[in-house]
């Protein structure tokens, strides 16, 4: 899953280089850490997140400052960011749901996810089954997060405007209680303001 840094001079990517298991093979199933390799002569890469089983999916942030990543963990599948000039990963999402990135603002500084934190299907279980609610997530303040489209209905893409004060949102299917399916309820796009009440953006 190789990325491009924003400026072009480095790259981000998923690699198991170490035989965590010891079956004698290097591979998934030892774990995949995040390399970054800047480039230019004698150039080695750097490793922002340590192998372990279940990082996936590392997307650099729109100005290089951040890199944001899926882990699964023994509860669910959080988002977590790693600066890109290394340091200590933190949660951007509860472990407890199953957490997706959808867009950073073009500022890098939030990002928007879709998070399923509710068995809203009725079968027992949380899973990708179940409809996911859309959170705005400041990446330097993740305890403000908040949800901006709850899971009433099923979303899929989710693009940040330009200045970043507004989200348009691909609404999939409506209902409530049990399995949205395609083609039922109501589906277009739903723009949502991100502007609170004193008219300053999250």
């Amino acid at each position: 899953s190789p990325q491009w840094m924003p400026d072009s001079r480095a790259i981000v990517w998923l690699s198991a280089r170490i035989d965590t298991n010891s079956d004698g093979v290097t591979d998934r199933r030892d774990g995949l850490g995040i390399l970054l390799l800047p480039f230019g002569e004698g150039a080695t890469p750097r490793t922002l997140v340590e192998p372990a089983v279940g990082v996936s999916q590392p997307r650099p942030s729109p100005t290089g400052a951040w890199v944001v990543y899926q882990q699964r963990l023994e509860k669910g599948t959080a988002l977590k960011v790693v600066p890109a000039e290394g340091g200590v990963s933190s949660l951007l999402t509860p472990e407890s749901s199953e957490a997706q990135f959808a867009a950073f603002r073009p500022d890098g500084q939030v990002v928007a996810a879709l998070v399923r934190s509710r068995d809203t299907n009725g079968d027992g279980r949380l899973d990708a089954f179940d409809r996911s609610a859309v959170w705005v997530v400041p990446i330097a303040r993740p305890d403000q997060r908040r949800v901006v489209l709850s899971d009433e209905e099923e979303y899929g893409t989710v693009l940040f405007s330009p200045d970043g004060g507004r989200l348009a949102v691909s609404r999939i299917s409506g209902g409530s209680g049990k399995r949205a399916t395609v083609g039922t309820g109501k589906r277009g796009i739903a723009i949502v303001s991100l502007k609170e009440a004193n008219g300053e953006p999250v």
